[in-house]
């Protein structure tokens, strides 16, 4: 007897590219007929959209990194492997070139894409529940992000106890005033943290140079300590 070969995983990854093939669409209500109270809802809609598509977007960093573990990258010393000169690996576990590999699928530079990924880790390891708001559009990306630059440099245990304190008023804080909060909680806990964050800064310190608005002129900027630049 012929045997019948099983079709679940091709027919679901069929329509799983069919899905993925359509054109990017929000839903949009036509704002002409829109009474003033409908457009302020809607807009809030909206922000709540945009926050849920930056939890996703993390979701699938992380999918993208977990899937390009550093245990094939070349060895240090060895061709095409890290110099003593090269940073420390920026997700543990994850290959080098994963960042280069991110910066080409969103067609962005690769300092972005490390940005973005190491954001996307420490949503995982760190501050979940911000992350879990941002997916349900109970927080906006702009408060996620501040909590979790205050916060990645610590224990993963204190972030959660900083978030745990934070959180439930977050939505009502400026980003400002919310990162104040954090850093301030964070100094209580881990005051540790901070000099790690300073040092960590320090290390990405660059200069870089942009083109100017003015003609055939340039910008100069650079990333300095404090006094430094003083």
């Amino acid at each position: 007897m012929q045997e019948i070969e099983e079709v679940g995983p091709p027919v679901a990854g069929g329509l799983l590219d069919l899905l993925m093939a359509r054109p990017p669409e929000l839903p949009r209500l036509p704002v002409s007929v829109l009474s003033r109270e409908q457009k302020a809802a809607e807009l809030q809609r909206v922000a709540a959209l945009e926050a849920m598509t930056a939890a996703y977007e993390a979701e699938l960093v992380l999918g993208l990194a977990d899937g390009s573990p550093d245990d094939a990258d070349p060895a240090p010393g060895t061709p095409g492997g890290r110099g003593s000169w090269a940073p420390d690996a920026e997700l543990p576990g994850v290959s080098e070139f994963s960042p280069a590999e991110l910066g080409m699928v969103l067609n962005c530079g690769r300092g972005t894409a490390s940005h973005l990924a190491h954001r996307a880790w420490t949503y995982r390891s760190h501050p979940p529940a911000t992350w879990a708001a941002l997916a349900a559009g109970e927080l906006d990306e702009a408060r996620a992000k501040a909590l979790v630059e205050v916060l990645e440099h610590t224990d993963p245990a204190v972030a959660r106890t900083v978030e745990a304190r934070l959180l439930p008023e977050a939505a009502s804080l400026t980003t400002g005033k919310l990162r104040k909060r954090a850093l301030a909680l964070l100094l209580e806990l881990d005051a540790g943290a901070v000099d790690r964050r300073r040092a960590q800064a320090q290390r990405h310190a660059d200069v870089r140079c942009y083109p100017s608005p003015l003609d055939g002129m340039a910008t100069l900027a650079a990333d300095l300590p404090a006094p430094v630049a003083t």
